[in-house]
């Protein structure tokens, strides 16, 4: 959303009140759910043939969002059940904040860089935190609210080691997550379901007109909060005062919330936007590491060569063999790394 002035509204917003500002929106979404028409879930797939998909339900299959819908056919159903299949892989394997990056789309890590300028920690109560990011200048919105349950709180909070030490394990350990915005919602609650890494209501409604390939996993502001997950002292902080007060507690009831204040926030968000760090920053590095160095001799350069590859497609065929990643998000880190075709 844009200011009166037409600039980006960077600002957090007033915290009086975002508590419930959060649980509105995300009951909103259940009551939307609830009353949605035209859903199309795993146990109608299943069905094989008893009902007449042709005349309730469309699809992008085989274009892409911008597609204009058609009606799904008995091809469509097998091709969404194998995809279905495909995130069967990862369930009940959990999943980490870097692992949500490494999965999503090169599209909304791009929206993620350019687009989202803080993840601040506003509450937190044991492993769960709500973290509020600012919207892009094209929303309506002016902030989202993105929740996070860190599974492994409640058993390394009592580990040996200090808080800080603790909190960042626990941040970059496994967690669930969910976010209130649109994308979230319509493209990627369904494979969170799926895989088990879903936090707040289940969907089992397939996104077959937004994402009926799912793929990706975190829209821009989740990309961003993870990104603070991974790699922000500030925010292990904040997990590590939790830490101090819980690990003497053994009763639930008696956690004690971490809260920013309005000054505390307001100062979070600008060292946020000012120093802000690129949310594939984590995986570009872990590559170039991997990576052989660029001072090759003459003679392996034209070896390479003689072998039918330039260095840029020796570099795909490798990363492509660690079935880590897509075509776009390899072509996204080379370019990033300055290898050129």
């Amino acid at each position: 959303m844009l200011d009166k002035n037409g600039n980006p509204i960077k600002s957090i917003g007033k915290l009086h009140g975002s508590d419930k500002e959060s649980k509105s929106v995300f009951q909103a979404d259940q009551e939307r759910r609830d009353n949605a028409p035209r859903i199309l879930s795993p146990e109608q797939i299943n069905k094989k043939g008893k009902w007449k998909v042709s005349e309730a339900l469309t699809t992008t299959l085989g274009g892409d969002q911008w597609s204009t819908p058609r009606p799904i056919t008995a091809d469509d159903l097998k091709a969404l059940k194998a995809n279905i299949k495909a995130l069967g892989a990862r369930l009940g394997k959990g999943i980490t904040a870097n692992e949500i990056i490494k999965l999503s789309r090169p599209e909304d890590l791009k929206r993620a860089n350019k687009e989202i300028h803080f993840a601040v920690p506003v509450h937190q109560k044991g492993g769960l935190i709500r973290f509020i990011t600012n919207a892009s200048a094209e929303s309506k919105d002016v902030r989202h609210h993105v929740n996070v349950s860190l599974e492994g709180y409640a058993a390394l909070k009592g580990q040996v080691g200090t808080s800080l030490q603790l909190a960042t394990a626990v941040a970059q350990g496994n967690l669930k997550f969910e976010c209130d915005c649109g994308r979230f919602t319509f493209w990627f609650r369904f494979i969170a379901t799926r895989m088990g890494v879903n936090l707040g209501r289940d969907e089992d409604g397939l996104p077959k007109i937004r994402n009926p390939m799912l793929t990706g996993i975190g829209c821009k502001h989740v990309l961003r909060v993870m990104t603070e997950l991974n790699n922000s002292r500030q925010v292990h902080k904040k997990i590590a005062q939790a830490i101090e007060h819980d690990r003497t507690q053994s009763n639930k009831k008696n956690q004690k919330p971490v809260k920013l204040t309005q000054a505390e926030a307001n100062k979070f968000a600008d060292s946020q936007d000012k120093n802000r760090r690129a949310v594939n920053a984590k995986e570009i590095a872990a590559i170039k590491k991997a990576m052989p160095t660029a001072t090759k001799t003459k003679k392996q350069t034209q070896k390479t060569r003689s072998a039918g590859k330039t260095p840029y497609e020796a570099q795909f065929a490798i990363l492509k063999s660690l079935n880590a990643y897509t075509d776009d998000q390899i072509k996204t880190m080379l370019t990033a790394l300055g290898i050129k075709k």
